[in-house]
């Protein structure tokens, strides 16, 4: 347990893969995301996600493929509130990242298994 690492959060998970150690906390309903000790994202974090996504995708009339490179799962979630969305590539440096928030933060396992999610 990294309690000096993460005060008042529970550690959720933390496993070293090829690419760096990789830890999950929870702080009441919010999962922290961390590698190598350093903080990548939150879950859910809403505000941040609608204006990462929806601020690029209305530039474009009718945008269909997005490329999602590391980040949220949630920024998929804002993506597929367009319509017009057929295909998303989310991609990770760190396989391992995409697996263990699969399996640890919530609603991230059935953003994924959308058809239109590879």
């Amino acid at each position: 347990m990294h309690t000096l690492l993460y005060p008042h959060q529970t550690e959720i998970m933390s496993k070293n893969t090829p690419y760096g150690q990789i830890t999950i906390t929870k702080l009441e309903n919010q999962f922290n995301v961390y590698q190598n000790g350093l903080w990548l994202y939150t879950s859910p974090d809403p505000l941040t996600a609608e204006s990462s996504v929806h601020y690029a995708l209305l530039q474009h009339h009718s945008p269909e493929n997005v490329l999602i490179i590391s980040g949220s799962t949630d920024l998929i979630r804002e993506i597929l509130k367009h319509p017009s969305i057929r295909h998303i590539d989310y991609v990770n440096v760190n396989p391992a990242m995409i697996r263990f928030c699969q399996e640890h933060i919530p609603y991230s396992d059935t953003l994924l298994t959308d058809s239109r999610v590879h």
